[in-house]
């Protein structure tokens, strides 16, 4: 049977090859005579009609120029310029006729052998005769002849001119009727080619055909079969076994499909069996990605977004107002009023309890006032700490945001019953109204922040909306953080000393050091207008330093010029930035070997706030400050939230009393019943007491009369400089009251 399909397939292809041969020399037969007929009408042909044409127009031209100039030969002055234009015209008849001789010369090389001879002789013989007849008719023209004359040359002229016209005439139409028999057989060639081409074609594509039909006849049950047995592999079913039967050639390759059915299916089983591995693993990294995104954009403890979602939503809301200069949006800036303390007192895990109950609290203030203020989009996010954020996205006007804060000041304001204990929080709350005039998420955040700042500095428990007001304290602000930076480096600081008296022998026994800033342009600048930036930048640090090193080299100064029985101690206050470095307490050591001052005459102040904020941490930095041998004072007594039974755990030695206190004491009666009992608290732990911001004489009284130890305030001194301080000093007498 395969012997039989080759033989069919080699006789097939000896007779189409014996068509397509034939097709060829008969193609190439008729192509090579319509070459030989396309080739002598472009090499003879063509070129004598293009010839012929050109000699017309020579001979029109000549004939023409010279019947122009025999028409204006009479009216040409003799003189210099007449004769010019006839030499000109003249010239204009030669070239024509030297343009017809070339052209007679072409066509000589192209013309029909029958014509060429006797259209040479005869042009040549018009071409002289109407030369000769045209400078007849001039010369008779300028010789002024008889008309008869002239009127004979001229006939004889156009008669010449016509025969030649005709006899070119009759040569272009010979031409052309060679052109036409050439034209005529080079398509009667391509038609026969055509013809022939065409009917080799339908042979061939006939013999073609049927030979296409005995093999595949042949071979279509075969392949069929095959093919069947394949298609079944397409679902997977690589078991199968394909057989093609009478076909030894076809059941070669069913074997050789088998064998690689085989194979997939063993392939199939391995990929299967990675593929569900790589799934698997595919899955668990998405799960893992998307678990390091949510860490990376929440907080742990509450889940809310974190600052980098905030910023990256606050872009968002940039790019919209950027686009659309009315949309508005709103970031509202939180701070749980006393978490701090809260958190110290209750400890750490009641305080995150707190912080988990006050975010849910946020978040539903927020969808509670969907249906009112058609919040298209919120993020609640902490910040971190106490401090929390909630961009608006899409609100109409600036009532909404408020509305939005006042619902989240009711609601943390209700009771938190958290591990057996009830907590009353308040929030103070910054809002910042978004538009398009914001270019970073930072700008509007730190305006949210300064309006929460002022919500704080007003009492806390309220709200502040961020208006031009604090935008212009915010660039104050900036503008004095700058100068302070500059001061410290130029030394623009001074330090003046108020004098501390003791109560029962009105002697000065001490002194607080106060910085002063002499600002270049400014002038004097209040310490409460600095100070607090300060404590922000960490600019405090390096100020609290210089204060200290300069007030203890001024005090050791006084004591050299003082009596060695004489009691002279300096106050010094320390920020909380202070406190929290680490070297505190070398610092002090280092000052104290500097100056060579003893460190009992060294009193340090630290706020009430300070300590109790701090409480757990800032008791090992006093203990070692109280191991150099210095005396520690805590300030501003009376206006934090001291717990009592933390106090008597710190070694302090003085309490001072705030300055709020002395100042009603003699209004209110409640104040001095509170200043008595700090007093009869102080002297039960074995501390003094200074009252500081005693400014009348019935003050000064009054706490004398309560036992406090020391006094501090206008009645006795304003803080001086050096200079006066020392004359102060210099007096050694009691000093009662000034003014």
């Amino acid at each position: 049977m395969v012997m039989r399909l080759k033989t069919r397939l080699l006789r097939g292809y000896i007779l189409l090859a014996a068509l397509t041969s034939v097709v060829a020399f008969i193609g190439l037969y008729f192509m090579r005579d319509i070459d030989h007929q396309m080739d002598a009408l472009s090499q003879r042909a063509t070129p004598a009609v293009t010839a012929l044409n050109q000699i017309k127009s020579a001979a029109h031209e000549m004939c023409s120029s010279t019947y122009s100039l025999s028409l204006t030969a009479s009216s040409i002055e003799p003189n210099a310029n007449g004769e010019r234009t006839l030499v000109e015209r003249s010239d204009r008849i030669e070239l024509a006729r030297d343009d017809m001789n070339q052209w007679l010369a072409q066509y000589a090389l192209v013309a029909d052998p029958t014509l060429k001879k006797t259209f040479l002789t005869e042009a040549k013989a018009y071409e002289m005769r109407i030369a000769h007849l045209g400078k007849s008719i001039i010369n008779d023209i300028l010789k002024g002849s008889d008309q008869k004359r002239l009127l004979q040359h001229r006939a004889e002229f156009d008669e010449n001119r016509d025969e030649f016209f005709s006899l070119i005439n009759r040569s272009i139409a010979i031409e052309m009727r060679r052109v036409r028999t050439h034209e005529k057989a080079a398509d009667e060639r391509i038609a026969m080619a055509l013809i022939a081409a065409i009917a080799m074609i339908i042979v061939v594509f006939v013999a073609a055909t049927i030979l296409s039909l005995q093999i595949s006849s042949t071979l279509i049950r075969q392949l069929r079969h095959l093919r069947a047995g394949v298609d079944n592999l397409g679902p997977g079913n690589f078991s199968q076994v394909i057989i093609v039967p009478d076909a030894p050639e076809l059941n070669t390759v069913a074997e050789s499909i088998n064998q690689l059915a085989v194979r997939m299916g063993n392939a199939e089983h391995a990929n299967k069996m990675q593929y569900d591995q790589l799934h698997g693993e595919i899955g668990k990294r998405k799960q893992t990605e998307a678990q390091l995104l949510h860490e990376a954009t929440h907080d742990a403890l509450t889940g809310l977004a974190n600052r980098v979602q905030l910023i990256q939503d606050i872009e968002s809301c940039l790019e919209r107002a950027h686009r659309n200069p009315d949309f508005k949006y709103a970031l509202l800036f939180l701070d749980l009023d006393r978490f701090k303390v809260i958190n110290d007192s209750l400890g750490h895990n009641v305080g995150d309890e707190l912080l988990v109950e006050s975010s849910q609290r946020l978040i539903d203030s927020v969808r509670g006032m969907d249906t009112v203020i058609r919040v298209h989009k919120e993020t609640t996010a902490r910040l971190g700490g106490d401090e929390f954020a909630i961009l608006l996205d899409g609100i109409k006007n600036p009532g909404r945001a408020i509305l939005i804060a006042e619902r989240i000041q009711e609601r943390l304001s209700k009771t938190f019953h958290l591990s057996g204990n009830d907590i009353v929080l308040s929030t103070s709350i910054g809002i910042a109204i978004g538009d398009s005039t914001y270019q970073t998420a930072s700008d509007l955040i730190r305006d949210a922040d300064t309006a929460m700042y002022r919500a704080k500095q007003a009492g806390g428990a309220q709200h502040a909306v961020f208006d031009d007001v604090m935008h212009a304290e915010v660039k104050l602000r900036l503008q004095l953080e700058n100068d302070l930076r500059k001061a410290v480096e130029a030394h623009q600081f001074e330090v003046a000393y108020q004098p501390i008296v003791e109560l029962s022998t009105g002697m000065v026994t001490a002194f607080e050091a106060l910085i002063r800033w002499n600002h270049p342009e400014r002038g004097k600048i209040s310490p409460t207008e600095f100070i607090p930036i300060a404590e922000e930048t960490g600019l405090i640090a390096p100020i609290g330093r210089w204060v200290l090193q300069e007030s203890t080299r001024q005090l050791m100064a006084w004591r050299r010029e003082l009596p060695d029985d004489r009691p002279l101690s300096m106050s010094v206050n320390v920020s909380p930035r202070q406190v929290g470095e680490a070297n505190i307490v070398q610092e002090v050591r280092r000052t104290l070997k500097a100056t060579g001052l003893d460190p009992r005459w060294l009193r340090l102040e630290i706020t009430e706030s300070m300590i109790m904020e701090n409480a757990a941490s800032i008791h090992e930095v006093l203990s070692g400050l109280k191991d150099i041998g210095v005396e520690l004072h805590m300030d501003d007594f009376g206006t934090g939230y001291s717990s009592l039974s933390y106090l008597h755990k710190f070694p302090l030695d003085v309490l001072k009393i705030d300055r709020e206190f002395v100042t009603n004491i003699g209004t209110d009666p409640e104040y001095a019943a509170v200043v008595k009992a700090i007093m009869t608290l102080a002297h039960s732990l074995r501390m003094k007491v200074t009252a500081e911001g005693i400014e009348t004489p019935e003050q000064l009284a009054l706490v004398r009369s309560l036992g406090c130890n020391y006094g501090q305030g206008y009645i006795f001194s304003r803080p001086l400089d050096p200079a006066n301080a020392w004359k102060l000093l210099s007096n050694d007498e009691p000093l009662r009251q000034s003014a």
